[in-house]
């Protein structure tokens, strides 16, 4: 039985348009693929996804201003 892997700190802020999203390093990762949408439940829809993001920020442009968007982060 593995232990759970602890939450890692994942922050975002809103700009004209954009989410600009930074996180900590996950171990052994060496990019990120991030699941995005704008139902709550992006883990079974997954209806977006971003791969090969290879630094612990990214720059999510050309969104709606005033709506929400929901993330989930996998490191691979």
């Amino acid at each position: 039985v593995e232990a759970p892997r602890p939450e890692l700190a994942f922050n975002t802020w809103p700009v004209d348009g954009e989410v600009h999203l930074s996180w900590e390093a996950m171990p052994e990762a060496t990019s990120y693929t991030l699941y995005w949408s704008t139902e709550p439940d992006v883990a079974s829809e997954r209806p977006h996804k971003i791969e090969g993001i290879e630094a612990t920020r990214y720059i999510h442009r050309g969104l709606r201003n005033g709506s929400v968007y929901y993330y989930q982060l996998v490191g691979v």
